[in-house]
């Protein structure tokens, strides 16, 4: 027996999901091919010719920009349900995927990693039902609320790991991640998030050889609106 991957060789994902074929052989005859999507017998044309095909997705979209009209390229898409899903968009900002499993999704775009100009978008609920979903999905990047630097007693400090940390009804903070993804400053030190109005705090990490710290949790940071930048510098 031998398995065919069928898949793009442009890397655009609007073209459909790869998909595999076993082919049986006896000597140097075919006696068989099965699709493994769907368990079914694929039988040749009339000019012995066998048809392979993508699969059609049942989740497809766009990411784009925060002016909700630019594509962002080799952007990363979640989905988070009875599976979760990591997945990418191409060079014109589409995303697709076949889930697997009915139910619900929570689907959102990350930010690209170092820029702080943009931030992940809000989650979107998708229901796939009987296979079905929704293909013409646009996530839009949001612009960020909150901004800042990590810094020490010796400079600031690049590809520093932050998480956010949210005051509760009690007056203590939880770990916040489901709700913003912990990210990474840049090259410069500086980091951004988009944070619904709240009291929170960050915690990086260890930074001895660049800014000569330890790990460290930042003072309260107060986010009033979603349309006022804060600067919360570490």
């Amino acid at each position: 027996d031998y398995e065919f991957y069928v898949y793009t060789t442009d890397g655009s994902n609007r073209h459909g999901i790869p998909r595999r074929y076993k082919v049986t052989m006896n000597g140097e005859s075919i006696t068989a091919v099965t699709d493994m999507v769907t368990g079914l017998n694929v039988n040749a044309g009339s000019d012995g010719i066998y048809a392979f095909r993508l699969s059609a997705p049942n989740l497809a979209g766009t990411v784009v920009g925060t002016d909700g009209s630019t594509p962002i390229p080799n952007s990363s898409v979640q989905a988070d349900g009875p599976i979760g899903y990591g997945l990418s968009t191409d060079n014109s900002g589409a995303f697709s995927a076949l889930l697997e499993q009915d139910g619900s999704y929570s689907v959102w775009a990350m930010a690209p990693q170092y820029d702080i100009t943009k931030a992940d978008s809000a989650k979107t609920s998708v229901t796939i039902s009987n296979g079905s979903g929704n293909t013409n999905l646009q996530l839009r990047l949001r612009a960020p609320t909150v901004q800042g630097t990590v810094s020490g007693p010796t400079g600031v400090s690049p590809y520093n790991y932050i998480e956010v940390l949210k005051k509760n009804d009690d007056g203590y903070f939880d770990y916040y991640g489901y709700n913003a993804r912990a990210r990474s400053t840049n090259t410069q030190g500086k980091f951004a998030f988009y944070l619904d109005p709240g009291i929170y705090k960050f915690q990086t990490q260890a930074d001895e050889e660049n800014a000569g710290g330890g790990r460290t949790v930042s003072t309260e940071c107060v986010v009033t609106d979603t349309s006022t930048v804060i600067n919360c510098s570490i």
